[in-house]
C-alpha cells in the first residue's frame, strides 16, 4: 500500500510540473506575441507618418494638392484670428512672432 502511495505521489507531481510548464510558456508566447503587436502597430505608425510627410513634400495627386491646400487654409484662417483678437497696439515685431 505504501509503494502505491509513493508511485501516486510521484505521478502527481510529474503532472503539476508539466501543467505549470504548460501554463509558462502560455504565458510567454503570450508576452512575445503582444511585444510584437506593439512593434508592428509602432512601425505602421511611422509608415503613415513617413506615407503623409511624402504627401505633403511631393503631392502628386488631386487629393494631395487638396490636403494641402487645407492646411494652409486652416493656418490662414488660424493667423487671422489671432490678428483680429489682439487688443494691444500692433507692432512689426509681434506680427513677425505671429507669421513664424
Amino acid at each position: 500500500m505504501l509503494q502505491v502511495i509513493i508511485i501516486q505521489k510521484y505521478y502527481r507531481r510529474w503532472l503539476a510540473k508539466k501543467y505549470v510548464a504548460g501554463v509558462r510558456e502560455k504565458v510567454r508566447k503570450r508576452q512575445e506575441w503582444e511585444e510584437q503587436e506593439e512593434i508592428n502597430k509602432r512601425k505602421e505608425k511611422e509608415g503613415r507618418i513617413q506615407q503623409e510627410f511624402e504627401r505633403r513634400m511631393n503631392p502628386k495627386s488631386k487629393e494631395d494638392f487638396e490636403l494641402l491646400f487645407r492646411a494652409l487654409d486652416s493656418k490662414q484662417f488660424s493667423h487671422c484670428h489671432k490678428c483680429k483678437n489682439m487688443n494691444e497696439k500692433i507692432n512689426p515685431v509681434k506680427l513677425n512672432d505671429i507669421f513664424e
